[in-house]
């Protein structure tokens, strides 16, 4: 226990389906962005892709705390996810609004413009 947070009691590797009730959900790790653990959700029936801190919202003009950011790899992980994931009808944020593949093109951007 770190913190005062305790661990985790169940981890995975990779990828990882579970079941919500009837919907299965899919759990994967793409590699390194805003932190170098940060995995998405993805809920295949629905094609809603979760991808959490990995993805800004579409009005974020900044991305945010980054010091435990892989600003380097975030891009190649963010293109891993429009090719594994290209019929997402919704992709939802960590923090904001649901849109399209629009957040992750203003997350590149914003990489782009911090990389500078």
């Amino acid at each position: 226990m770190a913190r005062g947070v305790e661990a985790p009691r169940e981890t995975f590797s990779g990828e990882q389906r579970i079941k919500a009730g009837e919907r299965e959900l899919e759990l994967f790790y793409l590699g390194a962005g805003h932190t170098i653990d940060n995995i998405v959700v993805w809920i295949a029936d629905e094609r809603v892709l979760f991808g959490g801190c990995l993805v800004r919202a579409g009005d974020s003009r900044t991305l945010g705390y980054t010091a435990e950011a892989d600003l380097a790899s975030w891009p190649a992980t963010l293109n891993t996810i429009r090719t594994r994931y290209p019929t997402a009808r919704w992709v939802v944020p960590g923090h904001g609004d649901p849109g399209g593949w629009e957040l992750v093109d203003n997350t590149l951007k914003l990489i782009a413009e911090r990389s500078k």
